[in-house]
């Protein structure tokens, strides 16, 4: 019912859009009586309070501001047999609201992180070319689609490896061939050291053959990719493209 109908009734709630939109610096971490917000008068009769408030333990009220682009409201609220609050609620109110403001600015932080992350791979999956991010040790980081359908198809000349027991977690990018796998190892160790990396060709068992192009991952894009999973900590990693030079590749519509 609040969400509905009474919030675009709300006194309180209105007062804090005017107040973020007027003097939003002079409001925020603050806290006040519910009287000082809007006027026993006005609250009472209005009808917010005359058919929601009233009914729902909310006659006495202390609010705080909060919020980055909108208001964001807190309200503690008592019902009329349980007594008006007084200005120690008010100090620990004051208190509070310091956190509540750095929890708000940490979740859009996170959110936009999230956000971030999700536009890279849609954006990758989109490209008409194979990507891969892979670490100093060839573990896979990231894999667009394309690349995915081409090291799961049965003459690729590049495959993915799971590590054994012993060899730590994850999958890792490998080639059939020892003497390509060796190249591309070094390619990539290249990338991953502050070299530039390089080129070659793969070879597949039905004689098709793909480019790879080796280059150190992008900042960003390397954040992008590990930043959520690593915990924050950098480290290099090596961008791959690969193209297949036996057939023409065009994007989707």
């Amino acid at each position: 019912a609040y969400s509905d109908y009474f919030h675009a009734r709300d006194p309180y709630a209105a007062k804090a859009r005017y107040d973020f939109a007027t003097a939003r610096a002079h409001h925020l971490g603050n806290a006040k009586l519910g009287a000082e917000l809007v006027a026993e008068t006005e609250l009472l009769r209005s009808e917010y309070y005359f058919d929601f408030a009233r009914h729902h333990e909310r006659r006495h009220v202390i609010g705080g501001m909060a919020g980055l682009t909108e208001a964001t409201p807190i309200l503690v609220s008592r019902g009329d047999d349980t007594g008006a609050f007084d200005e120690t609620h008010v100090r620990l109110l004051k208190t509070l609201m310091p956190h509540v403001q750095r929890a708000i600015e940490l979740r859009a932080r996170l959110g936009r992180d999230d956000e971030a992350v999700a536009l890279t791979r849609a954006a990758l999956d989109a490209l008409p070319v194979g990507v891969s991010v892979v670490d100093a040790g060839l573990k896979i980081r990231f894999i667009n689609d394309l690349a995915r359908r081409y090291l799961a198809g049965p003459d690729s000349g590049l495959f993915s490896l799971r590590s054994g027991p012993y060899a730590g977690s994850g999958v890792y990018l490998a080639a059939m061939s020892r003497e390509e796998a060796g190249v591309l190892r070094k390619l990539v160790a290249s990338a991953t050291s502050g070299g530039s990396g390089g080129a070659m060709r793969v070879t597949s068992r039905n004689g098709a053959v793909v480019a790879l192009m080796v280059a150190p991952a992008p900042l960003g894009l390397a954040d992008d990719v590990s930043g959520l999973e690593s915990g924050g900590a950098r480290e290099p990693l090596a961008l791959i493209i690969l193209r297949p030079l036996n057939r023409k590749v065009v994007p989707q519509a």
